[in-house]
């Protein structure tokens, strides 16, 4: 009840200054960002295990690197010449109100359910995992991102048209991920096992730089730190060193990249080889032009502005997304029912649409609008209270599910970092974790005799 009144108090003043209009532009969303951090200053003091090993937090954190921090650089740094959008502060305020909303919902959502253990799934553990299997899960990753690149599914390789594989493809690349967890719980102990560890993680930068992704880029050394975090070992100073050295590695090699692809090659489905000309071309192009692409790369985080005007394209258009609803209500089945055996089971590829029917752009990229974006367009206010508690009561399950339980933390963790992360459309989240789920159940099961003998390492608390 605290946490309803409190959230329910600072909505309202985050509202009245978004409407009012009483203070100037800029300082309405250093006040909005205020709010938003006093709330998760609350649940961080309120909080029953270590912060970050709760769904919400994740989002929460992503939330104020990706639309408060670059919305204050917007305001106040003169980045409104070169923001890729346009769009009125008022919209780009009421955006940033949305996204406080959203995440007072999630956390709501979060602690709505208790925290139990599940007893259905208290019977099965993971006590040790053999390396050969590790193994596997490097070559599926590595296969599945020649397979991607080869038929054209994914990437700045990508065919518009050919997208029925890439959610298989995309499960794919994720074994390597699932490796990177597996390799650090478990077999860190000998040299060897920790050099390839650290190949492993070398490899997945490498998948992400030719996807053209910064997030993925980066990926690898983060699941590498959650790991670590969750399994309860201490960070050191070298990790997080990586960390700055992969995002540092992410934009001065992705960005400039996208920089010239987006000057010679927009709209154009690359080849393999014209993907790795483009790459020495595009450094070539902006050597010795730094400040280009570090601006552009403060520009392209700034998700405030494209949520913005994602807002504004609905009011000024009257436009609900209605048909979702009956996605939402399938999105169970078409996480089990498979393709070919249900044909006309709709794509993901609502990024597609957004850019060309709210931006204005080729339907060769995926512009993301944030969730809470999502489910304006589907249900105004209504929309995103009733998708951020789906999410919420989601990522509550998991946490009972696999986390409570002590013996299933790299369960957990994959579900933590690539499953229940508030994705959209709704449905897709939906169905990803219902299929994930189904798939997990099946592994555990098929597992569970081979995990009698060994030690569990178990969350240190």
């Amino acid at each position: 009840m605290t946490r309803l009144l409190l959230y329910t108090v600072i909505s309202l003043i985050g509202l009245g200054l978004v409407e009012t209009r009483l203070l100037e532009d800029g300082l309405a969303l250093l006040f909005l960002s205020a709010l938003f951090l006093a709330g998760i200053l609350y649940e961080i003091k309120a909080a029953k295990h270590r912060f970050f090993v709760l769904p919400p937090a994740y989002f929460s954190l992503y939330m104020l690197l990706s639309l408060f921090l670059p919305g204050i650089h917007y305001y106040y740094f003169d980045a409104k010449a070169g923001a890729q959008f346009m769009v009125s502060d008022y919209y780009v305020n009421l955006g940033a109100w949305y996204t406080l909303v959203a995440v007072q919902v999630l956390w709501i959502a979060f602690y709505a359910l208790p925290a139990v253990s599940y007893r259905s799934f208290s019977k099965f553990e993971i006590n040790s995992v053999p390396i050969w299997l590790i193994h596997l899960f490097v070559i599926i990753s590595v296969a599945s991102f020649f397979i991607g690149l080869s038929t054209g599914t994914f990437g700045y390789v990508a065919n518009p048209e050919n997208v029925g594989m890439l959610g298989f493809v995309r499960l794919g690349i994720n074994f390597g991920l699932l490796a990177i967890i597996l390799l650090t719980i478990y077999h860190t102990h000998l040299t060897w096992s920790r050099r390839y560890l650290y190949a492993v993680i070398a490899i997945n930068m490498a998948i992400g730089l030719a996807f053209g992704s910064k997030s993925t880029v980066v990926s690898p050394i983060i699941i590498y730190i959650l790991s670590l975090y969750m399994s309860g070992r201490q960070i050191g100073k070298a990790s997080l060193v990586s960390t700055v050295v992969a995002i540092a590695l992410a934009y001065t090699l992705v960005e400039p990249f996208r920089i010239y692809y987006d000057l010679f090659a927009s709209g154009r489905q690359l080849s393999i080889s014209e993907l790795i000309e483009a790459f020495v071309s595009a450094r070539e192009y902006i050597k010795g032009d730094e400040a280009n692409y570090i601006v552009a790369f403060l520009d392209r985080m700034n998700y405030l502005t494209v949520l913005g005007r994602t807002i504004e394209y609905a009011d000024l258009n009257n436009y609900y997304r209605s048909e979702e609803w009956g996605h939402l209500l399938l999105s169970p089945l078409y996480g089990v029912v498979p393709r070919f055996i249900w044909e006309s089971k709709p794509l993901a590829d609502f990024g597609l649409w957004t850019s060309v029917n709210i931006f204005d752009l080729p339907a060769t990229t995926h512009t993301g609008i944030t969730p809470q974006g999502y489910s304006y367009l589907v249900m105004r206010l209504p929309g995103v209270i009733l998708l951020f508690t789906l999410y919420g009561l989601i990522q509550k399950t998991t946490f009972n599910m696999f986390f409570l339980n002590g013996r299933l933390i790299p369960v957990y963790l994959y579900f933590y970092y690539i499953v229940i992360f508030p994705s959209y459309p709704t449905w897709t989240a939906i169905s990803s974790f219902v299929q994930t789920l189904v798939l997990t159940i099946f592994l555990l099961a098929l597992f569970k005799p081979y995990q009698k003998s060994a030690i569990s390492p178990k969350y240190a608390p």
